[in-house]
């Protein structure tokens, strides 16, 4: 059976989500047969990224962590579950070069964003589906489960049939429960002819695949590596090479980042953040289309 790494960043406000998110994924297991995990989680409590001298102290959010994962995270291999002091790990790119660590132990990895919402069956949808396409030598791949409509109609391709007659922009408001509990028929896996993705709602990269793309260095610590994957996927295939990665979708298993039940907004009053999901976009950016070019050049 398949084993899987389930790679989580966590910011200081953040530490209640992932407490919901741990919860749930305890769920996934209590009904899951056979299948195995890791966690690399990193909860981020870095003097780049917050003023702790006008917040909360960092051992309220070291004894949270610690016992969270402690009591949530005792059913999987903890590969690695750590604080992070310095400034090696301040996003959620970095997170996930970090876990390219265990890239041999693991089938595939699991980029999961803390304020995403899922059913019981997340896991053991996604075990299932990978030992599905093992079985028939398909060892490079991209799994998604669907969505409800987002920002532009791009990301259609993985919308769940039964809400494309709804608004861009129902992710915003959309009720996460009745998308994520909500039966809509037969769950199965199936191909897609086009690559689209977004890194952290539950979005699974086989560890074949991320060993050829890697997680450029220079892309610093956030933005643009699930693009970067995508668009490596891609050029894979228009290149006729051996490796020919392909995208599955888990019909009518849907998920959903957490916005309407938000309830985080009391705690990111008690700390002076230091947002620098920009400056670390910029830099992601400047870097990309050089390291798509060294790609190919690889891969020639």
């Amino acid at each position: 059976m398949a084993k899987g790494l389930i790679s989580i960043f966590v910011l200081p406000h953040e530490i209640d989500n992932l407490q919901t998110t741990l919860y749930n994924l305890r769920r996934n297991y209590a009904v899951m047969s056979g299948h195995e995990f890791g966690f690399d989680i990193t909860l981020c409590l870095s003097d780049e990224l917050t003023d702790w001298e006008f917040s909360l102290p960092k051992s309220y959010f070291e004894d949270k962590f610690k016992q969270i994962t402690e009591k949530l995270c005792d059913w999987a291999t903890p590969e690695s579950i750590k604080v992070e002091y310095g400034n090696s790990i301040l996003g959620c790119v970095s997170q996930r070069r970090h876990s390219l660590k265990y890239i041999n132990k693991y089938d595939f990895t699991l980029w999961l964003d803390n304020d995403m919402f899922f059913n019981d069956y997340l896991l053991s949808y996604i075990g299932v589906s990978v030992d599905a396409l093992l079985s028939n030598d398909l060892e490079y791949y991209i799994i998604t489960p669907q969505i409800t409509r987002q920002w532009d109609d791009s990301w259609d391709i993985i919308v769940n049939k039964n809400l494309l007659d709804r608004k861009l922009n129902d992710n915003l408001t959309a009720d996460v429960f009745d998308l994520g509990l909500t039966s809509f028929g037969d769950v199965g896996l199936r191909p897609i002819e086009n690559f689209k993705a977004a890194g952290g709602w539950c979005t699974v990269i086989s560890n074949d695949l991320l060993e050829l793309t890697g997680i450029p260095e220079s892309f610093g610590h956030y933005g643009l590596e699930d693009t970067y994957v995508l668009v490596c996927a891609d050029l894979l295939r228009r290149m006729g090479r051996k490796e020919r990665p392909q995208q599955f979708v888990i019909d009518n298993l849907v998920v959903g980042e957490n916005h309407k039940y938000q309830t985080y907004e009391y705690l990111k009053n008690q700390i002076k953040s230091i947002d620098k999901k920009d400056e670390f976009r910029q830099i992601a950016t400047q870097h990309f289309n050089e390291e798509v070019n060294k790609f190919i050049q690889r891969m020639q």
